[in-house]
């Protein structure tokens, strides 16, 4: 099974180790977001269904467990499991929305098994926000450029790269 995982820039400055096509990356805890992009709500101008759509998957999988505040459950998806907010039962459920890595888990998270992504990064793409500034020190993201393919994460360190920005990467996992 092959499945997009959102991962933002931070992420990888901090907790999560650089991906490359072709080789082995684990994904700490992934949860599920909602399908629209989350800065979506902030832009001045429609955002394209290309947009809408990029990375978002359709999953059906069994709840295998509620979270400790029962806000959310563990969703197990056949061998790889997901958290999934709003979901509360157990039996068969139907998640649509972006998947994101979450190298930062709630201690509640940890030691859980399956949470832990083990594949063979297949496809990386970096993703480049537009902000608009709000006051001297606020500005908000309000439009994506379209996703740069490339080789590895570490390109961001590149400095013929550095003026992408990129602020996030979708990297495609074989687990």
């Amino acid at each position: 099974m092959q499945l997009p995982i959102w991962v933002s820039a931070f992420e990888l400055e901090c907790c999560q180790p650089d991906a490359t096509v072709g080789d082995p990356w684990v994904a700490s805890v992934v949860g599920l977001k909602p399908a629209d992009p989350w800065w979506a709500q902030h832009s001045p101008d429609p955002v394209p269904d290309s947009v809408r759509s990029l990375g978002v998957v359709e999953l059906e999988g069994a709840a295998a467990s509620t979270t400790l505040h029962a806000r959310s459950a563990i969703v197990d998806l056949g061998g790889v499991r997901v958290i999934v907010p709003g979901v509360t039962g157990n039996g068969t459920v139907s998640v649509r929305g972006r998947l994101w890595l979450d190298a930062h888990e709630h201690p509640e998270y940890q030691n859980v098994p399956g949470l832990e992504w083990r594949g063979i990064v297949r496809r990386i793409r970096g993703i480049r926000l537009l902000y608009q500034p709000v006051t001297v020190y606020l500005a908000i993201p309000v439009r994506q450029e379209p996703p740069v393919e490339l080789r590895s994460t570490s390109n961001r360190k590149d400095p013929a790269m550095l003026d992408r920005g990129f602020s996030e990467f979708l990297i495609d996992l074989e687990v």
